[in-house]
């Protein structure tokens, strides 16, 4: 598919001028309104690009070289409009560029690159890095809700919980990059100092706490699990376990790392 049409066969008779002015006709008809704004900085870049080129390039590698030449034409959004994105889709993006890099090392670029979305839409839409980053914490939450559900499921809740914990052993086997738990991972690099973070890691661990506790006292119900200890001090121990092998399976050498984290959750589980 063609971005615009093609400059070199649509206007092969005419001079260098009429070219320039041509392809920025075209080029502006397909910019929404709020790149319009910055139509001076576009058009400059714009001309630098274009006066470069010779009779017969196609607007299609011009608009190639506009995109390259600077940040206010993002190349997969050329044609698209204002939010003509999924919020949600842009927020799951962001929150794996975060994951992957924290908070702190994250750059507004890392954004646009890891989002494909220009800085405007960008602020547009989230306003700030940081609200970006509480929104990305928001959509982990999906994670959370996964081991919600796996805890409400039915089965032994010593079975359950082992489950539980192997899902946090694999996947940080399975992990080339090594990133461990968003949530821990803002709990030690922001919630120290940003209220509103604080609140999004309690609000995530406290969910999964109250599932685990309550799969707990099913089982001390059934006499699978002690009734004389305290089922809350016992699902408290296990997110610690859990956020615990997520260090482990950042800080263990590799050759080492699956016995290692094997291993705890073995003690784990004979604590219950």
């Amino acid at each position: 598919m063609r971005l615009l049409p093609d400059l070199g066969s649509a206007r092969e008779g005419e001079s260098g001028g009429t070219r320039l002015a041509f392809a920025k006709a075209l080029l502006w008809a397909h910019q929404p309104p709020q790149w319009r704004l910055q139509r001076r900085v576009v058009w400059r870049s714009t001309a630098r690009a274009l006066e470069r080129d010779t009779f017969g390039r196609s607007v299609d590698a011009l608009a190639m070289e506009i995109y390259n030449s600077g940040p206010f034409i993002p190349q997969k959004q050329l044609l698209m409009r204002p939010k003509e994105f999924e919020v949600s889709d842009a927020a799951d993006a962001a929150m794996h560029v975060f994951w992957r890099r924290g908070y702190a090392a994250t750059s507004i670029q890392d954004l646009v690159v890891g989002t494909g979305l220009s800085r405007s839409s960008l602020y547009g839409t989230f306003e700030s890095k940081q609200a970006l980053y509480e929104k990305a914490l928001e959509r982990y939450a999906a994670v959370t809700t996964s081991n919600v559900n796996l805890l409400s499921g039915p089965g032994s809740p010593k079975d359950l919980i082992r489950q539980l914990l192997v899902g946090v052993a694999t996947s940080e086997l399975k992990d080339p990059q090594r990133r461990g738990c968003l949530v821990a991972n803002a709990a030690l690099e922001v919630a120290g100092h940003d209220e509103a973070v604080a609140k999004l890691v309690t609000h995530n661990l406290q969910r999964l706490q109250a599932a685990i506790q309550a799969l707990i006292l099913r089982g001390q119900a059934s006499g699978e699990i002690a009734s004389t200890r305290d089922a809350r001090a016992l699902s408290h121990f296990i997110v610690n376990t859990m956020q615990g092998m997520r260090v482990l399976g950042k800080g263990t050498q590799a050759s080492h790392r699956r016995s290692c984290l094997m291993g705890v959750i073995d003690v784990a589980l004979d604590t219950l």
